[in-house]
């Protein structure tokens, strides 16, 4: 009876969980590809810019595809919110956002030799082409369905499993060490937290948008390893 039990539980943890999860990775990544693809030509010899479009339009559709699949359109992602839920929820995550990068930037300020100097000034349409969809995207991946399937069976595995491969795709970006790997994990774990709290995707999102602009484009810190050339300060 026990065994018997314990196959049942496995079973129903292989359905209901793995086989999506497992969907959901197969798809983003052929999505993709596919997108790049067809971006290509397009976008020609601007890399970044294809990444961050490619793998943002196959998020969307790998989150779709697997809610159709798998839950009829009965799991609600967040994403889909009233206009005054998706305006609240982004504003509730950028004033997270900006506490907690300014309380960061005081304390690097005040332990370290680094300073602000005026830079040239904030590149729009980098921003726009690129802070915010790729924050979007990786908020699509994570703490989307990849984390909101698991969660209906184990939350803390659910919190745990995404915030690791949060961490571990950032591992090739310049600049990561250890510090670095263990911060992005922990990141993982805020922002699935403020999903959690509200069941509102756009607060992570509101999250992750801020401080991306906030700590690169805006103080000029390195974002993901890497360094901005237009900023509104300069970090010397």
């Amino acid at each position: 009876m026990y065994y018997a039990t314990r196959m049942s539980k496995l079973k129903t943890v292989a359905l209901e969980a793995v086989a999506p999860v497992l969907s959901f990775i197969g798809l983003y990544i052929a999505g993709t590809l596919a997108f790049g693809l067809a971006l290509g030509p397009l976008l020609g010899d601007r890399r970044m810019l294809l990444f961050v479009w490619a793998s943002f339009g196959a998020a969307a559709v790998a989150n779709l595809v697997c809610v159709a699949l798998f839950d009829r359109f009965r799991l609600h992602l967040g994403i889909l919110q009233a206009p005054g839920a998706i305006a609240g929820g982004f504003l509730k995550g950028s004033l997270v956002a900006i506490a907690l990068i300014a309380g960061a930037n005081a304390l690097i300020l005040a332990t370290t030799k680094l300073r602000h100097v005026a830079g040239p000034g904030i590149d729009w349409f980098e921003v726009l082409a690129l802070f915010l969809p790729a924050a979007i995207h990786e908020e699509l991946v994570f703490r989307g369905y990849l984390l909101q399937k698991p969660a209906k069976l184990n939350l803390i595995a659910a919190v745990a499993m995404t915030s690791i491969l949060f961490a571990l795709v950032h591992g090739g970006n310049p600049s990561v060490g250890k510090i670095a790997l263990l911060n992005i994990f922990l990141a993982g774990v805020l922002l699935a937290l403020a999903w959690v709290w509200r069941r509102n995707l756009w607060i992570p999102i509101g999250i992750h948008v801020v401080w991306n602009l906030f700590s690169g484009p805006v103080l000029g810190h390195e974002v993901s390893g890497l360094s901005l050339p237009k900023t509104l300060l300069r970090t010397v």
